[in-house]
């Protein structure tokens, strides 16, 4: 099986890449790029594998039960930045949405890095950056020919408000990914 633990996107920030998508649907390169989605937006905490087994998929659900009943947290916000090639502009594969990581993310992400860890589940070798996967380029697109227009690579005080964490089933399909939820994790509400 393939998994990932991920941030779900709210709906209004999915309202806001939606439209700065539509803008890029408009620029001459973008038969080039396989649009995900929009249900399929996620921010990936950390790729799992593609081929774990289902004892192994127990161990996670468990271990994650365990993480956040230990140590729970309470619902954040992350500032979306811009629309970038990833990983850089010289060998990108992807559009994204770029996010700002914060010491909660960042918490986050390392304390299911050292949990996992004890289930034998290594650490990446790639340093952690948080964004959300807009589209797939294609292999022989030039990239020196994707640009992505300042007007549309901005973010005007976009934040991604995290309210939950999720473990996903990932099955892989000719026309798009299918992302099943196996697991959600409810953060603490904000005091008001």
């Amino acid at each position: 099986m393939r998994a990932f633990i991920a941030l779900p996107i709210d709906s209004i920030t999915t309202d806001i890449l939606n439209k700065k998508v539509a803008l890029l649907k408009r620029q001459a390169w973008s038969h080039q790029i396989k649009w995900f989605e929009p249900s399929n937006y996620h921010l990936t905490i950390r790729f799992l594998g593609g081929k774990l087994e289902n004892d192994k998929v127990n161990e996670i659900l468990h271990l994650i039960d365990k993480c956040f009943i230990a140590e729970p947290i309470s619902s954040f916000s992350i500032q979306i930045t811009a629309i970038e090639l990833f990983p850089s502009p010289l060998s990108a594969h992807t559009i994204v949405a770029s996010a700002q990581s914060n010491d909660l993310l960042i918490h986050i992400e390392k304390l299911l890095e050292r949990k996992l860890e004890t289930i034998g589940l290594v650490k990446p070798q790639l340093t952690f950056r948080p964004h959300i996967s807009l589209g797939r380029i294609d292999r022989q697109t030039n990239l020196n020919n994707l640009t992505i227009p300042n007007e549309v690579a901005h973010f005007e005080n976009c934040w991604l408000n995290v309210n939950s964490i999720c473990l996903y089933q990932s099955e892989l399909t000719e026309n798009a990914p299918i992302y099943t939820p196996l697991k959600t994790i409810h953060l603490r509400p904000l005091k008001k």
